[in-house]
């Protein structure tokens, strides 16, 4: 599978909240997300940002689907999958750093769904 190939099998989103029914179809889309992960590790290992020198819409449009992966992945119902996500920091270094450093932009704060700090 090439990054950024079109797929008809389920994406990651389409399967939250789907439960341990789905468990084969979490997993592959599981080794999907790994794998563009990995990816963006490698870009990131070289580079502060996605695109160019600096903070670009491709961070902008990549960072909530990351947040809202990692989310999923921490949900309690998630930990006894092995998703193999967490914890970013040990699976994808360069990723965590790029989360990080986003977290620490100006007024952030401001954009972060509330009920997502419960």
């Amino acid at each position: 599978m090439l990054h950024g190939e079109r797929r008809r099998q389920s994406r990651p989103a389409d399967l939250l909240g789907k439960g341990l029914d789905k468990l084969e179809e979490i997993q592959q889309a599981a080794q999907t997300v790994r794998h563009e992960l990995k990816i963006i590790d490698e870009r990131l290992a070289h580079t502060d940002w996605l695109v160019g020198g600096r903070l670009s819409a491709a961070d902008i449009a990549v960072f909530p689907l990351v947040q809202l992966l990692l989310r999923a992945a921490s949900k309690q119902a998630a930990r006894p999958l092995n998703l193999g996500l967490l914890p970013l920091s040990q699976t994808f270094p360069n990723v965590a750093r790029w989360v990080e450093r986003i977290e620490r932009l100006p007024n952030y704060e401001r954009t972060y769904p509330p009920h997502w700090r419960q």
